[in-house]
């Protein structure tokens, strides 16, 4: 999916909107407006006392009878009594107004790479959900053509709000196991989302708290990483490499080297065929999620089938390596 902003000279038509004076005549808030993250108390108390000082500067946009910008104007208009200015906006379609949005909060507002990551998974979950409507309905676009558009959001997400696609997952994995104490920090720009995650994998007690203590979600985070090294050092250490039928030497530094028996590199290539065999699997349970309308947890099976195929790759060449030496090994004793 293309996301781009056409000027308003283009497609767009303004007319004034029936201003909002008390929160009784508030204009609803279009879904897309909910995908940036809604002023902190403080600062929207700030936003309210310059705007009874100095007057609105800036109207909202009304786009099909919902407030599509200036949700946070429209809050400090009503808390200081004082009647929200608003122009009603056509747009062509939903992309051209989601693109405006987008555009229109980056300018205005300074958020933090972990904020624009949020961003980017509420714009996820946003666009998965777009096109999950359009397969339903039936709007020309094929399953396969979705699936393939599917593929691409959270890149395209990525691309848009200027962060990385890890960063995107991240946020998804927040959005969808963190507990709401942990959701506000990131979105209010008080933790980073790299933190957050490794965090979110505890119980929403525990974040609570890790929110709650000063530098505790830093602090929580490198316990967890702390215990996922010292767990994978006392997997390696329980490894039975004695028992291998392994040839054994002796390297430059005195330490025992394990090299590779004839054995040993079979039972790896068979071992490699069947997970490569069970990519397409992995591969087919994220469609299935996704279709399941749980995008979050598609994307999450997604990051582990990047990741296991990278580390597929990297085996694949390890492997390939020991079978060309065994091949000319065999070939030099035939020699």
């Amino acid at each position: 999916m293309s996301i781009k902003h056409k000027s308003t000279s283009e497609s767009a038509t303004l007319a004034p909107a029936s201003p909002a004076s008390a929160s009784a005549d508030a204009i609803p808030p279009h879904p897309i407006a909910d995908l940036f993250p809604a002023l902190a108390e403080k600062e929207l108390a700030e936003l309210a006392e310059d705007i009874a000082a100095n007057g609105q500067r800036e109207p909202g946009v009304v786009w099909n009878g919902m407030l599509l910008e200036g949700k946070n104007r429209q809050l400090a208009c009503i808390q200081e009594n004082i009647p929200f200015k608003a122009v009603t906006r056509e747009f062509a379609d939903e992309n051209e107004a989601l693109a405006f949005s987008i555009s229109a909060n980056l300018r205005r507002r300074h958020l933090g790479e972990s904020q624009r990551a949020m961003v980017g998974a509420k714009l996820v979950e946003f666009l998965s959900a777009a096109k999950q409507q359009a397969s339903v309905v039936g709007d020309g676009v094929s399953n396969a053509g979705v699936k393939q558009e599917c593929l691409k959001t959270r890149d395209k997400a990525a691309e848009t709000l200027n962060v990385s696609g890890r960063s995107i997952q991240d946020a998804i994995k927040i959005r969808t196991k963190g507990a709401p104490e942990l959701i506000s920090a990131v979105n209010a720009g008080q933790v980073s989302v790299s933190a957050a995650a490794q965090v979110a994998s505890l119980g929403k007690d525990e974040q609570a708290n890790a929110v709650k203590t000063p530098g505790g979600v830093k602090a929580a985070a490198k316990k967890l990483r702390d215990l996922k090294k010292g767990s994978r050092r006392s997997r390696e250490r329980k490894l039975p490499v004695n028992n291998l039928p392994s040839s054994t030497g002796a390297s430059s530094s005195g330490k025992t080297v394990i090299t590779p028996n004839d054995a040993e590199i079979d039972r790896a290539v068979a071992v490699f065929h069947n997970a490569n065999a069970a990519y397409p699997e992995c591969n087919g349970l994220a469609f299935r999620l996704l279709e399941g309308k749980h995008p979050g947890e598609a994307a999450e099976a997604w990051r582990i089938v990047e990741e296991f195929a990278s580390k597929m790759r990297q085996a694949y060449e390890r492997l390939d390596e020991k079978l060309n030496e065994r091949m000319d090994k065999k070939k030099s004793s035939n020699d």
